[in-house]
């Protein structure tokens, strides 16, 4: 039998919406939080050949034996933006963001509810290491 780990999300904003995860998925869509001062949807232009941080809105914990990863969603890849892996540690209430490289030449905006990442749980295993004879 498979164990479940579970993946909780908080709201940093009351307005944010929280991921859904459907019954054949493998992972949850994140999506950019990206409000004006006066609580109006905004947009944020990555430009060509670099990256920018965008924010979720969203705290995470996880359960214990899983490492959170994240991926690129196909609609960005075909854009040629790619979400740049990396290992967040995430203190209680603090917020997720995901870290978004234009490999392109041309400008791209993230608007406010894009999908920007998917999240994917995969079991951890501890290892040791050692050293071979050659």
């Amino acid at each position: 039998m498979t164990e479940v780990t579970t993946m909780n999300f908080g709201k940093i904003h009351s307005d944010v919406t929280l991921p859904t995860l459907d019954k054949y998925d493998v992972g949850v869509l994140v999506r950019a939080y990206l409000m004006s001062e006066t609580g109006r949807p905004n947009k944020t232009l990555v430009p060509p050949q670099s990256t920018r941080q965008i924010r979720t809105g969203l705290a995470l914990e996880i359960g214990g034996g899983a490492t959170l990863t994240m991926h690129t969603p196909i609609d960005l890849i075909l854009r040629s933006l790619f979400v740049i892996p990396k290992f967040q540690t995430l203190d209680c209430g603090e917020e997720l963001t995901v870290l978004l490289y234009n490999g392109s030449h041309q400008s791209y905006y993230v608007c406010h509810e894009d999908p920007i990442a998917r999240l994917v749980l995969v079991a951890s295993m501890y290892m040791k290491v050692g050293e071979m004879e050659i």
